[in-house]
């Protein structure tokens, strides 16, 4: 369990959430035989790469940031993101970043978006259905 909370702190999912399933050797899994799966697999490896993944060039220097990104504030220390986000209505939201992961019933969802100079915002959804409620008198 704990394996796994720390890969959900670093923007890792469950990679299968049925217990029945096959094992995937992940600590990310559920399953109901988890001896083997003490350690993230090359998939949770892969996908920490793509999160944390630098595309700068190796000259950068932490220099300029992506011009393409909104966010971007070259002579900022700690980009002050939060007050300039506006939020939309149901469906991802474009300052969401990237999507990387989705489970399996796309329920959950971890987007990434990359402010520049090394400082990227993990932004995990949770999605759940409404339901048509008539109302009663």
């Amino acid at each position: 369990v704990m394996c796994q909370e720390i890969g959900h702190a670093f923007g890792l999912g469950h990679q299968d959430e049925g217990f029945n399933n096959g094992n995937l050797n992940t600590c990310m899994d559920y399953i109901n035989d988890p001896d083997s799966n003490q350690h993230p697999n090359s998939h949770d490896y892969s996908m920490l790469e793509s999160i944390y993944n630098h595309l700068e060039s190796a000259d950068s220097g932490g220099g300029d940031c992506n011009p393409r990104n909104p966010n971007c504030r070259p002579n900022a220390n700690i980009p002050s993101f939060v007050s300039d986000m506006e939020f939309q209505g149901p469906g991802p939201d474009p300052q969401w970043g990237n999507l990387v992961q989705r489970s399996m019933d796309g329920h959950q969802e971890v987007y990434v978006l990359d402010l520049g100079r090394g400082n990227k915002v993990i932004t995990h959804v949770t999605w759940v259905e409404s339901r048509n409620r008539s109302h009663h008198d």
